[in-house]
């Protein structure tokens, strides 16, 4: 929670036990969306189509590597997101999920 809101946000959150709604939690970094209640439900199943449509190998290095270089010095995220990238490219299925991909809009 501290990495996400800081840390005297945090503590304030934790410590006083206080309730935040929705825009509160956008706000502070909480959040990365908030929707209207009746909107809710459309809006989290159109965004899980689009994490689903991603190719698996793809998600899973992103969400790897964003929490790996958290702690890295920029010289060594570089590298460690190149190493990682070199990895995706090689696969068989990249062609399917490439760069070409944007490029003929598919």
């Amino acid at each position: 929670m501290a990495w996400r809101v800081g840390v005297s946000k945090a503590i304030e959150l934790c410590c006083t036990g206080d309730v935040i709604d929705g825009r509160e939690a956008h706000r502070i970094g909480f959040a990365n969306q908030v929707w209207p209640p009746d909107q809710y439900l459309d809006r989290a199943r159109e965004m899980a189509g689009k994490i689903g449509g991603m190719r698996l190998a793809a998600l899973i290095m992103t969400k790897a590597t964003i929490r790996s270089v958290q702690d890295m010095d920029r010289k060594s995220t570089l590298r460690y997101c190149d190493d990682g990238f070199s990895i995706l490219l090689s696969e068989q299925e990249a062609a399917d999920f490439g760069p070409q991909r944007w490029v003929d809009q598919r």
